[in-house]
């Protein structure tokens, strides 16, 4: 079975930067390290599992395929903060389950870049959420000096955001 971003991204797959295209080349299950910046609000933090904000912080990333062809991505920014979540194609789009029940719905963009996530979807006990509640999120992954780059931004009742680097 091709990889999840694979399938999803189609004939796109083979254009992303090599470190984008290794991340997500993964066929069973891979540890990555590197660092990251991260700055949480108090909910993230007792919700989610977020660190204090704090820059430079030893990151671990797990990605794990699952028999289905479902991926578990395990983010451990040390000292018991963690979170899982799990990640499947639905109808070309990418899918996020945090928690088990909170769905989000991403367009996957590739571009020479990297890789754009736009939200187009969000979901809590398959009940579809009206869009005005829907979180803002901007993410992207791309490559800088060999490595892989990723950031993420989240504005709503839960506010998050990381950024940095993984050795791939």
């Amino acid at each position: 079975m091709k990889p999840l971003f694979a399938r999803i991204l189609a004939d796109a797959f083979i254009d992303l930067p090599p470190e984008v295209r290794a991340l997500h080349s993964v066929a069973e299950r891979r540890h990555f390290t590197g660092h990251a910046a991260v700055s949480a609000s108090w909910l993230a933090r007792k919700l989610l599992g977020f660190p204090k904000s704090g820059y430079n912080i030893a990151i671990g990333f797990i990605l794990e395929v699952l028999p289905d062809g479902r991926e578990r991505w395990v983010r451990d920014f040390g000292d018991d903060h963690y979170f899982t979540t799990i990640l499947r194609e639905h109808n070309g789009h990418l899918v996020e389950c945090w928690a088990g029940f909170v769905d989000f719905e991403f367009v996957l963009q590739a571009t020479p870049e990297g890789i754009n996530w736009q939200l187009v979807g969000h979901r809590i006990c398959g009940i579809p959420v009206p869009r005005f509640l829907w979180p803002s999120i901007s993410a992207k992954e791309s490559t800088e000096n060999g490595k892989y780059q990723f950031s993420v931004e989240v504005t709503g009742l839960v506010s998050l955001a990381y950024a940095g680097w993984l050795e791939v």
